[in-house]
């Protein structure tokens, strides 16, 4: 009696959203909005649509937890324009022989844009975040293996987007905020 498995050497732990180690944002200003234009592609090569909790989920969750505001003038918009996830298979580009030479090639595109609008919708003041962050699979790899990969990217995307947000902000809205 012989049994033979697969296993994968390494363990990935899993991966914990934790928005306070994300960075925060608090403008001056009596409302804030959130508008979302971004609109999931159902088809291939994106992947968002069929994941259980989407890069969208998470940036929305950031936003409601980490960007505030408090006085009693002005406005802030913010515009999610993209959060998109993809896959790809493609060949893998290098000159060793392998018995398989394909792999995954994933990608996130976070974009969102921050406007701050005076009491007549008079834009005062906005910045255009972004981040593009890839990553790479085997195309053998276990359903949670790959989950963990994806949470990994959606986590450092959105992680690398907070610190970049707060960056402009404070660059080209300095007197609209905290």
């Amino acid at each position: 009696f012989l049994i033979i498995s697969c296993q994968s050497s390494k363990t990935i732990e899993e991966v914990i959203f934790d928005n306070n180690k994300m960075a925060k944002v608090s403008f001056r200003a009596e409302n804030l909005k959130i508008n979302n234009t971004y609109e999931m592609i159902l088809e291939d090569p994106y992947i968002d649509y069929a994941i259980e909790k989407p890069p969208l989920f998470y940036l929305n969750e950031w936003i409601k937890n980490n960007i505030t505001n408090f006085g009693s003038e002005n406005f802030v918009e913010i515009d999610i324009i993209q959060a998109s996830l993809s896959k790809i298979e493609r060949k893998i580009e290098n000159k060793k022989k392998y018995v398989n030479q394909n792999e995954f090639y994933y990608e996130l595109n976070y974009k969102i844009e921050l406007k701050i609008l005076n009491d007549n919708s008079q834009t005062l003041s906005k910045v255009k975040s972004e981040v593009k962050l890839t990553t790479t699979s085997g195309n053998f790899i276990s359903l949670n293996e790959e989950e963990l990969i994806i949470n990994n990217l959606i986590l450092n995307s959105l992680t690398d987007l907070s610190f970049r947000t707060e960056e402009l902000v404070k660059k080209h809205m300095d007197q609209h905020i905290f």
